[in-house]
């Protein structure tokens, strides 16, 4: 007579066994597609984004981990402080009560720079997209105040702007042996 019930737990266990299967499925596929794509974090809800290959289209992040890698390649003296990005209040604090200021430009560049007959202390570069981005109000700010130390100083509208600007500077000459 019992034999025709099913038990409401083994029920319950069957459609997560399912579920667990199909995410372990998702997840594998998803490691498979994620080797081919572009390396770059994921989006708040965990999906990663297709991002362009296109220099043009590419976000502030993308340029700035292509110029850090021909800085390093440079062998100059330079750095990013990370300022983007979102923080808890409790984060936030800290690293402001620990010197963290808004507005910095996005790479400081500490090696003397020259521009014709003008030497520098070093070059100051605020990176925008090339289409839309603007500065704030305090970008603008520490840029005329490095200006005003001695910095050159420069606001970059994508990878290319800024690699002519390195160029034109001088700095991305070969070195000598």
């Amino acid at each position: 007579m019992g034999g025709d019930k099913k038990n409401p737990a083994d029920e319950a266990r069957a459609r997560i066994g399912g579920k667990v299967i199909k995410f372990e499925k998702r997840r594998a596929k998803q490691e498979r597609s994620q080797s081919t794509e572009n390396d770059f974090p994921s989006n708040s809800a965990g999906v990663r984004r297709k991002r362009s290959n296109n220099p043009d289209e590419w976000t502030e992040n993308q340029i700035q981990r292509r110029v850090a890698a021909v800085l390093d390649k440079l062998g100059l003296c330079w750095h990013h402080t990370p300022n983007e990005g979102r923080r808890n209040k409790i984060a936030g604090r800290h690293l402001k009560l620990s010197g963290m200021k808004s507005g910095v430009p996005d790479i400081l560049i500490y090696n003397t720079v020259y521009e014709g007959d003008t030497a520098y202390k070093g070059l100051a570069i605020e990176l925008k997209r090339k289409k839309g981005g603007r500065l704030t109000a305090n970008q603008k700010m520490w840029l005329d105040d490095l200006k005003r130390n001695g910095f050159r100083v420069a606001v970059c509208h994508g990878y290319e702007d800024t690699l002519k600007l390195l160029s034109d500077l001088g700095l991305l000459k070969k070195k000598e042996s």
